[in-house]
């Protein structure tokens, strides 16, 4: 990534090809195969109650903290590169938004969330490769690059981290935020701060640690 100092040293055509690069990685990342537009639904558990969802096959029970996937037989579901054959316990004592795991069904992801922001605990999020929203994109609408909007900023960091809750996409979720510090800049007189959340990807793969052998596992 170039700094400040960078951006301000490129001429106007090596901006413009800098921010090209950069917004193509970014609808890159949205048409992934598994990326947000291949976004095919979000459904959530019930504590003590066992659903199956449309779309995927088995049915998934939650037990408070526990949720058990129970697979289907003659459908090759696999988790973490192996066929289910029998029912998956995942135990998450977490107290934190998280992505647990990863269930395949012919191409199409199913992925355990956890969810503190939400009346709700855990939900499934299915992701298909084959989504219209993918197959369909267009690019994303944006402003003409302009270099004039590059700032100086100063990274100020909390001596303690807060938690922040933030709205979602959803009306009915929020999303508990780790803030780690303020980025801070002026603009035409006035002095603005954003703030800098803990980074976190989309992958999923919860490791739990057994406090008797020190082994990580799941």
């Amino acid at each position: 990534m170039t700094d400040y100092q960078g951006l301000t040293t490129l001429s106007k055509k090596e901006y413009l090809q800098h921010w090209k690069e950069w917004h193509s990685k970014r609808e890159d990342a949205l048409k992934a195969p598994y990326g947000w537009l291949s976004l095919r639904s979000i459904d959530w558990l019930e504590d003590g109650k066992t659903i199956k969802l449309a779309g995927f096959p088995g049915s998934w029970a939650q037990d408070d903290n526990t949720v058990t996937y129970y697979p289907e037989a003659d459908k090759e579901v696999t988790n973490r590169g192996e066929v289910l054959t029998k029912p998956k316990v995942i135990v998450v004592e977490n107290v934190e938004d998280v992505n647990v795991e990863d269930f395949y069904f012919e191409g199409v992801r199913a992925q355990l969330i956890k969810r503190l922001g939400s009346t709700k605990k855990f939900a499934v999020r299915q992701r298909d490769p084959n989504s219209k929203f993918r197959h369909d994109f267009a690019g994303l609408k944006h402003f003409d690059p302009d270099e004039n909007w590059v700032f100086p900023a100063k990274y100020v960091p909390l001596t303690e981290w807060k938690d922040v809750k933030t709205a979602a996409v959803l009306s009915e979720l929020s999303h508990n935020e780790t803030q780690i510090g303020d980025l801070i800049f002026e603009y035409d007189g006035h002095e603005y701060d954003f703030v800098v959340f803990q980074g976190h990807n989309d992958d999923s793969g919860l490791t739990v640690k057994d406090p008797k052998t020190g082994k990580h596992t799941i």
